[in-house]
């Protein structure tokens, strides 16, 4: 089963007031995880996918660089590149009014999901996005993935016509997604003339649908829906995390359940090669039995582990 662990990566100012002045600190905070004990961000996850050579897919958003130039974004870009990891563009809107160059003059208010534009302006973003990128140093963009999952059917056409073979905004756990040509699929399917390869999700000890998650699930939770997937004869499982995941909520310090979380995924995986391949997009193949595979669902166990995970990190 190739499983395709895809890191989003993006740089937040904490609020729209007076970001020229944060932008340095909320770059070293979101990229480098710089923390009094050390540094949790980009680099050290790049290191330890390194160390159990694995694979990941890092969806980096590039539009933050209209507003405060391209060095920064192509810093990302060649941090990523330099340790053979794939960089496929995100998209977070939010952005789009903060331009030094004004990107679409009829539009003053900010926008938090790309679906609250038009088709022809979604479009036009992610063409942005795409072109961004080039300027950092990544000319070949295989997937696209919205931010917040804030998608729509007007997002796969947007895609399609700027030649991305891949979507990955699809997320049933989310309601921010309104992409509604699909009814619940689990595994990569091919739409028009893309691909939607979605975010995998289970069904929790207490019944609730979960998107596969560092942050947000446990350790079992993990281990166990990847096992069942494979179990259940799925081709490919898609998981989640930011690039910012091994910090608190306050991305001040360092979060050890999850940094430990995250490494017991990596040894896991690499112990598990003869199951488990880690994956770039540009390997997907969509096989045409894909969308007939079993729903996940786990125990009552995992999930208590998870309540005990989650109130661990709040004491820490």
């Amino acid at each position: 089963m190739n499983v395709y662990l895809t890191v989003d990566t993006e740089i937040w100012c904490d609020g729209w007031n007076n970001i020229d002045a944060k932008f340095p600190a909320a770059f070293k905070k979101y990229i480098y995880g710089e923390t009094n004990s050390g540094n949790y961000g980009l680099p050290f996850q790049l290191k330890l996918l390194k160390e159990y050579n694995l694979k990941a897919v890092f969806f980096v958003e590039p539009l933050f660089a209209s507003r405060f130039g391209i060095q920064p974004l192509q810093e990302i870009v060649q941090l990523i590149q330099e340790y053979g990891q794939s960089v496929e563009l995100h998209l977070h809107t939010e952005w789009a009014d903060e331009s030094k160059q004004t990107i679409f003059p009829h539009i003053k208010e900010k926008r938090e999901h790309i679906k609250y534009f038009s088709q022809a302006e979604q479009s036009d973003l992610i063409a942005l996005g795409k072109d961004l990128l080039k300027q950092a140093g990544c000319a070949n963009i295989n997937a696209f993935r919205a931010g917040t999952f804030g998608a729509n059917n007007d997002t796969l056409v947007a895609i399609e016509n700027n030649k991305i073979a891949i979507d990955s905004s699809y997320n049933i756990c989310m309601h921010q997604c309104e992409i509604k040509v699909f009814d619940d699929i689990q595994q990569p399917i091919k739409y028009a003339g893309i691909v939607e390869a979605p975010m995998s999700t289970f069904k929790d000890g207490a019944g609730q649908r979960r998107h596969v998650q560092l942050t947000a699930c446990s350790y079992s939770e993990l281990r166990n829906s990847m096992q069942q997937a494979q179990e259940y004869q799925w081709n490919d499982f898609v998981l989640l995390s930011h690039s910012s995941e091994l910090l608190n909520s306050a991305c001040d310090k360092q979060d050890k359940v999850v940094t430990k979380r995250f490494e017991k995924l990596c040894a896991f995986l690499a112990n598990n090669t003869d199951r488990f391949k880690t994956s770039h997009f540009e390997e997907l193949q969509v096989n045409s039995n894909g969308s007939q595979v079993k729903s996940l669902s786990l125990g009552l166990l995992p999930t208590i582990q998870r309540y005990y995970e989650q109130s661990l990190r709040r004491i820490n």
